[in-house]
């Protein structure tokens, strides 16, 4: 990809908004996200010249997708309508030390709910004691519906980071890539796990044993499906259908719910499209070692 190029806003990438509010600059919280040069994979878009977007590929054990995070100063209201009718998420850089911001953390979640964007973050350096500043629940009395999280880690701590409780861009990179994207695309990286089809018998660099191997599990498989009853094949597809239907309502269920138990019940769909596909193992970083597009 060119790292700078015009184009209209496509529906293949999943928009976020990142609000200059205060506190960090939403052009260092990007490029800290994607750790790329800030000239790298940029959009210029045509409905505003003004506007640049920086593309970000997220790779998971159960979908890849490209997001565009899109850079906007305050007020919100007056971001271009086109952005706003595309973003699914908005990131709000504030500074802790700044009481006052604690009365836009309601206008901020009421314009998120009045445009249906169903992820919002805060994002701040580091939060404060009571004293000096905004709490975490000072900032969650104000919002329910908005996430908070800090960017720097405290010096003080001396604790070892806990791969299931991350911290600081570990947690905003866990936040965005357990958030369902519309542009999400699961057959990608359905074929990273089952690299191996008939198709790849004419390519040469695949090792024969390894794609025989494949091949014997697949018939094996096939076997056992031809093994199982009516009953149970029609129990079978009565699960899946019912498992696909509570998917493609699990935004509507949890649009009132905290991120962490939005990430509770995901991980409970997984597990379920785990047992039902036999997915083996596969976390997401060796999904961040997959290669590009």
């Amino acid at each position: 990809m060119a790292s700078k190029e015009e184009k209209s806003l496509p529906n293949v990438y999943s928009v976020v908004l990142v609000v200059n509010h205060s506190g960090p600059l939403a052009e260092d919280v990007i490029k800290n996200i994607r750790q790329k040069s800030p000239t790298e994979d940029v959009l210029t878009l045509k409905e505003d010249p003004k506007s640049q977007g920086y593309l970000h590929h997220i790779v998971t054990k159960y979908f890849e997708t490209d997001l565009l995070f899109v850079p906007i100063d305050t007020p919100l209201e007056s971001c271009p309508q086109h952005l706003i009718s595309n973003a699914e998420a908005v990131l709000i850089c504030f500074d802790a030390t700044k009481r006052d911001f604690l009365k836009y953390i309601p206008k901020y979640a009421n314009f998120l709910k009045n445009h249906q964007i169903e992820l919002g973050i805060l994002l701040c350096e580091q939060l404060c004691d009571e004293s000096d500043g905004i709490t975490y629940q000072e900032a969650k009395q104000c919002s329910k519906e908005l996430d908070v999280i800090e960017l720097s880690v405290s010096g003080d701590s001396d604790e070892e980071t806990d791969e299931h409780n991350p911290t600081g861009y570990d947690e905003l990179h866990q936040a965005l890539k357990s958030f369902l994207w519309a542009s999400a695309d699961v057959t990608k990286v359905y074929h990273h796990s089952h690299p191996y089809t008939p198709l790849d018998l004419q390519n040469d660099d695949i090792d024969d044993e390894d794609v025989a191997t494949s091949l014997q599990e697949d018939k094996e498989s096939t076997q056992e499906t031809h093994n199982m009853s009516e009953d149970q094949i029609t129990a079978e597809l009565a699960n899946y259908e019912r498992l696909l239907s509570e998917v493609m309502q699990f935004r509507s269920t949890t649009s009132t719910w905290s991120r962490n138990e939005r990430l509770t019940y995901a991980h409970q769909f997984a597990n379920l499209f785990d047992e039902i596909l036999n997915i083996d193992s596969y976390d997401d970083s060796e999904a961040d070692k997959s290669p590009d597009k």
